[in-house]
């Protein structure tokens, strides 16, 4: 889980500052690099009088600030007042990483002399930053990696005709989505192997499993008299890797997605909470299997919190047991409190 703001807050034991700048009058930003300088401003500086909020909800309160490794006290928001009398805000790179979301956080890299967004440096299984030839850390980053394949028009240009592993086959229509991909190979020597362990993915996920503002709950938790509705009913998918992506209400207590297996093969779902900024899926929930012709039901308790605008997705990803095609049907669901004991 990832830290959540209060008045003193365990962080990072480097305080960075947000290059972006917002004020009551906002400066023309320049593409030119400057020199660095160090020495006194014309304005005032002074913290704890602003928080952060996004869409109009307070994610971070006036004056709270987060604690160093060595326990020193740094503030999350500063602001400049400069020798106009105008005021200009000052927001923590770490604080900004939080409230929108960022995969990995942020980092200061040397080797940039940039705060970089998305990022974190790899560190072995002890702990321990993995560095370069060079002896220079390495880094884990969130971009979104895309291969593709590309074939040539007769005027001469190119036109894409796949991205990654993913063919450019997508039909929409009537509630309907079809995705064509690629899956296990029929003669892949470790075919059986595979197929086998797939076999023994459990067909119950784990509960108390929180990512985000979700935590898995037994679907008994849900109260029938507090149901509000299919807020996507029955999305049909049909193919080889299948992903789809619901949006949820944060304020709605109670969420649930439900997985109609319709094929003839049992298949592997897998759910997790995309982020907001950055490509990686680190927060997991359980893979489970679902038998062919069975239906199951995954339901989350929602905790509206820091950036719950933004944290409300949550994506599911179908593949067939042993590759090949799926076919499935998606639903999502909300609850309110429960009404009963």
């Amino acid at each position: 889980m990832r830290r959540n703001y209060i008045p003193f807050i365990a962080g990072m034991s480097t305080m960075l500052l947000l290059v972006g700048l917002v004020g009551a009058s906002m400066a023309e930003e320049t593409s030119q690099p400057a020199d660095p300088q160090s020495g006194t401003l014309n304005g005032q500086v002074a913290y704890g009088e602003a928080g952060v909020a996004l869409f109009g909800k307070e994610q971070v309160p006036a004056g709270t600030t987060w604690t160093t490794e060595d326990g020193a006290q740094v503030p999350t928001v500063l602001t400049y007042t400069d020798e106009n009398g105008e005021d200009h805000y000052f927001v923590s790179a770490e604080t900004t990483a939080e409230v929108l979301d960022m995969v990995y956080g942020v980092v200061y890299r040397e080797d940039l002399n940039c705060i970089d967004f998305g990022t974190e440096v790899s560190v072995d299984p002890e702990g321990n930053p993995r560095l370069d030839e060079n002896g220079q850390p390495t880094y884990w980053t969130g971009a979104e990696f895309f291969s593709r394949r590309t074939t040539q028009n007769e005027d001469g240009t190119e036109r894409i005709v796949a991205i990654g592993d993913q063919q450019a086959e997508i039909q929409v229509g009537d509630g309907t989505s079809v995705i064509v991909g690629h899956g296990l190979e029929e003669d892949s020597p470790m075919r059986d192997e595979i197929v086998q362990r797939q076999m023994e993915t459990p067909t119950k996920p784990e509960y108390g499993i929180s990512c985000g503002i979700f935590t898995e709950v037994d679907p008994a938790e849900l109260d029938p008299a507090a149901y509000l509705g299919r807020f996507v009913d029955g999305v049909a998918l049909q193919g080889e890797d299948l992903t789809y992506t619901f949006h949820f209400m944060p304020e709605l207590p109670y969420a649930a997605l439900v997985i109609e297996n319709q094929g003839e093969v049992d298949i592997l779902a897998r759910v997790y909470r995309p982020w907001t900024v950055g490509h990686i899926s680190q927060e997991l929930f359980t893979t489970v299997r679902i038998p062919a012709g069975e239906t199951l039901i995954r339901a989350f308790r929602v905790e509206e919190g820091e950036s719950a605008d933004l944290r409300n997705k949550l994506t599911v990803e179908i593949t067939a047991v042993g590759g090949g095609e799926a076919q499935v049907c998606l639903s999502s669901e909300q609850y309110g409190e429960r009404t009963r004991k």
